[in-house]
């Protein structure tokens, strides 16, 4: 049977350097610090990252294969510790690798890196996003154990008139609807929705999953708690911000596991999200899988990229193993990137992604 082996690893944009620390678990429940230093950053990275991730991300490197590959190298070796990429070549262990990243670190697309045998972190390892033990250990409600009762879809939430507009402007697709698409007994709310509507739909019933597909509005690395669900109040939009969901998690109640897709807006890029991910486990979600920055429509991609990528996570949610399940569908579109690069199967969509655990009660 294949050893364990756990592995946390902290960085932290320092001026013109960043931090690390790498801390493993090696099955023995014991944490050890196994090393730690700085990184310089070359002058233009951190414009590259926002580039490659940004309001133009459907013409840059994630989406040209002939580039992205050696992009995802060059990034690899700068931003994973050496220890860390020296660790991950023994393939006899089981890798987890946890990422607690601020900053413009945060938007750094992990999962794609490129090891130097040529495996990418997410071949490599589990990889998952962390939050500070304080927040799951003093949150306001407990996180209830999954069941597979019916979930909650929101979907296009946003006024249908403005500067974002909405995600599926011609309605939703129909894969979305067919018989593989949302299961029958789940809820679907789809279009303008209000804050308290929203509110209203959490509190109606004991869901066991929400996916919530819609604009995400960023908060500042100052101000995380001014992320936002876009969502409408009439004709205009009306925000959901993270402060508030903190500040009244029983009129939001969160089920145990959480989706939250967002979409590209006029705020697309470097959009810190981490409130949202906190205030969903202060109002208890137990699993919240979310994306690392604003995603393209399925009409700016194409091939229903964004929908495929929606009914990704909800398979997951439903999957006794959520993580190992959105990890083999991460795993097919890299396959597919490499065998045919459509920029729906590239790293720009599948490396998005990333998911905080945060377990029930007396797990």
């Amino acid at each position: 049977m294949s050893r364990r082996i756990g592995w946390r690893l902290a960085v932290e944009p320092l001026g013109r350097s960043f931090a690390w620390s790498l801390f493993a678990n090696r099955g023995d429940g014991a944490v050890s610090l196994e090393d730690a230093g700085t990184v310089p950053v070359a002058n233009g990275l951190q414009d590259l990252v926002a580039e490659a991730v940004g309001a133009d991300a459907t013409s840059g490197v994630l989406v040209r294969r002939e580039t992205e590959q050696r992009w995802s190298r060059e990034l690899a070796e700068t931003a994973l510790p050496a220890v860390l990429r020296a660790r991950l070549m023994d393939r006899t262990a089981r890798h987890t690798l946890s990422i607690s990243a601020r900053g413009w670190l945060a938007r750094v697309p992990w999962a794609a890196f490129q090891l130097p045998d040529g495996r990418r972190l997410i071949e490599a390892a589990r990889v998952l996003g962390t939050l500070a033990p304080g927040v799951v250990a003093t949150r306001h409600r407990p996180a209830a154990r999954f069941s597979g009762v019916p979930g909650l879809a929101t979907i296009d939430p946003g006024p249908l008139v403005g500067a974002v507009g909405p995600i599926y402007p011609g309605g939703l697709p129909g894969m979305l609807m067919a018989q593989e698409g949302l299961p029958p007994d789940d809820v679907l709310v789809l279009g303008p929705t209000s804050p308290d509507e929203v509110g209203e739909q959490l509190r109606f019933d004991e869901w066991s999953r929400w996916l919530y597909v819609g604009h995400l509005a960023g908060g500042t690395d100052e101000t995380p708690g001014a992320a936002s669900l876009v969502l409408a109040q009439g004709d205009s939009a009306a925000r959901l911000s993270a402060r508030s969901w903190l500040a009244d998690p029983d009129r939001w109640p969160a089920p145990a596991r959480v989706g939250l897709i967002g979409c590209q807006g006029d705020d697309s890029g470097f959009a810190e999200q981490a409130g949202l991910v906190t205030a969903c486990i202060n109002a208890g979600a137990q699993l919240v899988t979310t994306t690392l920055w604003p995603l393209p429509t399925d009409e700016s991609l194409g091939n229903e990229a964004l929908s495929r990528l929606a009914l990704a996570v909800l398979r997951a949610h439903q999957s006794p193993e959520p993580v190992d399940h959105l990890r083999r569908w991460q795993l097919d579109r890299l396959d597919a990137w490499r065998r045919d690069g459509h920029p729906a199967d590239s790293p720009l969509m599948w490396a998005s992604l990333t998911t905080i655990v945060a377990e029930a009660n007396g797990d």
